[in-house]
């Protein structure tokens, strides 16, 4: 399983896929709510974090999961980024 929170439609687990990536696990948990700030994404990994800028076309195929990662979508801060 995969923990994805913060600004997504439905948080908690979703179902752990080879080869899935972050965005993939961000639309299994109903897609970014409408605040998500999708260029500051946390991909948290055995207490290692890394932020994924998901608006970059190469980060989107980049960031493959494993079992227990946390992704964690903030939202926009007040300037919209």
């Amino acid at each position: 399983m995969v923990t994805v929170g913060g600004e997504v439609q439905r948080p908690g687990e979703v179902p752990y896929r080879i080869g899935g990536t972050v965005l993939t696990a961000i639309y299994t948990a109903g897609g970014p709510g409408d605040y998500a700030a999708m260029n500051r994404v946390k991909l948290i990994r055995n207490g290692t974090v890394r932020v994924v800028n998901l608006n970059r076309d190469e980060a989107k195929t980049g960031a493959t999961l494993m079992p227990g990662d946390v992704i964690e979508v903030p939202s926009r801060n007040v300037l919209g980024f």
